[in-house]
This record gives C-alpha cells, structure tokens and sequence, in this order.
C-alpha cells in the first residue's frame, strides 16, 4: 500500500545469473512489495552457471568495447536480453516516456550494454541527450562501465565478489570515468542477517565471499529500504 502523496512507480527489473523463472517472479514480488510498484521483468534466462558465466563475459567484453567508442557487432556473444532492453529503452525515450530500471549481478552487465546500445541508437536518431530520464539502480553489478546520461545508483557491498572484481569494485577510485556521470555509488559492509548495513568505517574481508553477500533481497534490497525507506 503507497504512503500518501508517493507518486506511482513502474520498474522494469534485469535479473542475475543462473535465476529460474520461479525465482525471479519472487524477486518481482519482493521489489514491488518494497517499492509499492508496478514491477516487470526483462528476464535473463539462464542456460546454468557456467555458460551464463561465459556470457556474462561476453557481455562485458562488449561493454567495454563500447565504452571506447566502437558500435555493437552482430555475432558478438551478446546476451538476447541485452537486444530486449535495448528496445525497450530506445522506444519509451522516443516517445519521452521516463524509464526505472533495476538490475542485478549478471543483470548489470545486460542492463549496461543496453544503455550503450540504446545511446547509439538515440544518437544516430538526432537525440544526443536521449538517456536522460532514465533512472538506473544497480545492485551488485558486474558491469565495468556505463554510458554518461542515465541518474544512477549503484550499491556494491564491498565483501561481495562479484561487483568487487567484475564490477565498480570496492573504492572509489575509478568511479568518475566507469560509474556514469553523477553517479551516486553506495559501498556498504555488514552481515544481511545482522543489524543495519554500515556505509562508513567498511568492514572489509581479505578475500570477498562468493554468494554470502550477493542475494538481492536478503542483501541489496535490505540496503536500498535502509536508505531510502519503505513506501507501506
């Protein structure tokens, strides 16, 4: 139930690796339980760990290749989910519509790659500016990059593998070239089944837990309502 005054919301979530379909329509819930939302999924099938591993890969391969300046090939491993995203971004900016994404782990990666592919597709329409209005959550990314435009919020707990050594990692030095312009980049520590997560003083672990930290609910979810609070 929206708090009143709270202005209607549509989400459209990327889910990570190795997600069945049940599990993600559980996410779904779960994120529009918190946020009071319309959610909908791009869904990131999975083909198991592995061969999505190697995709995630790919993919950010592809973002980095796009990061430089170069346009997206045809054949390049790409995930199809990347392609959905892509259109569905490029048509709600052409007809000026705003645009919430959210994604997680592997999702980040395909939601980045996107967001590159849709520039270009804006830019080559006349439309430079065109990924403003999109606003963009990232919950434990393994995205390198992502193109200047969208307003971005990516959360990167600092004892989580994978957006320590595939993502944003876990300082701040690289964040004004790879995290977006403006981007807000919230590095937090703490255990998901203690109290409240710790955004200053971190806690960091000599070697970052494979999946302890990664959960999306039990971790980046808990964290985004820590910060931004529920709407119920």
């Amino acid at each position: 139930k929206r708090r009143n005054g709270m202005e209607p919301r549509t989400i459209v979530y990327v889910n990570g690796i190795n997600t069945g379909k049940s599990t993600d329509c559980m996410t779904l819930k779960a994120i529009g339980d918190a946020t009071c939302a319309k959610v909908y999924g791009v869904y990131n099938a999975t083909e198991g760990f592995y061969r999505d591993a190697v995709q995630t890969s790919q993919d950010r391969k592809a973002i980095a290749a796009a990061n430089e300046g170069h346009p997206p090939r045809t054949g390049d491993g790409r995930n199809p989910a990347v392609d959905t995203l892509a259109r569905l971004i490029k048509s709600k900016r052409l007809n000026g519509e705003p645009l919430e994404l959210w994604a997680h782990s592997q999702g980040g990666a395909v939601s980045s790659l996107a967001l590159y592919d849709a520039k270009n597709a804006l830019d080559t329409a006349g439309i430079p500016d065109g990924l403003k209005g999109v606003q963009v959550k990232s919950f434990g990314s393994a995205a390198p990059e992502w193109p200047n435009g969208p307003e971005y919020e990516h959360y990167v707990h600092v004892n989580d593998f994978t957006p320590v050594t595939f993502g944003l990692g876990d300082d701040q030095a690289s964040d004004g070239s790879d995290a977006g312009d403006g981007a807000k980049v919230i590095r937090f520590s703490g255990d998901p089944s203690g109290g409240p997560f710790a955004t200053d003083h971190l806690r960091k672990s000599a070697m970052p837990a494979p999946t302890a930290n990664h959960d999306v609910t039990g971790t980046y979810l808990k964290m985004e309502k820590q910060l931004h609070g529920g709407c119920d």
